[in-house]
């Protein structure tokens, strides 16, 4: 049975961030602005590893890790801009809540996506064995 690789992608890295913006509701509004920040902070990151992996094997998969990764930047940073005002008054905007949302559903896409990406080219290179094989017997 194949062990599971555990590698850090731009992809993975979006989710985390993502998913800290989405955690950052609920806690006191100054705190989470600042979460809110550091999650655009590590986003953008995220979104210019995709970029410099799309410069070095440029393909379907990179590209689309790398649009996901900056919609959801763009989502964190629109919401996290939308908070800033709020902070003196100390309440979350309610579009800053779904724009959080949104990011956290596109990063995990893109994650599911690419840990799926992983396995199913482990699963192709196992059919062209399989393939190989049968060919070679006859």
């Amino acid at each position: 049975m194949p062990h599971l690789r555990r590698q850090l992608t731009p992809a993975r890295v979006a989710a985390c961030a993502a998913l800290a913006a989405c955690a950052a509701v609920t806690v006191p509004t100054l705190i989470g602005f600042y979460v809110s920040l550091v999650a655009v902070a590590v986003l953008l990151g995220a979104a210019f590893a995709a970029y410099l992996a799309v410069v070095d094997d440029p393909g379907e998969w990179a590209m689309f890790e790398l649009g996901a990764c900056t919609v959801a930047a763009l989502f964190t940073l629109a919401g996290t801009s939308l908070r800033f005002p709020a902070v003196v008054a100390g309440n979350t905007p309610s579009a800053a809540v779904k724009l959080a949302w949104l990011a956290l559903a596109v990063a995990v896409a893109a994650a599911v996506a690419s840990f799926a990406r992983e396995h199913v080219t482990g699963l192709a290179s196992l059919r062209d064995e399989g393939i190989a094989r049968v060919t070679r017997r006859t």
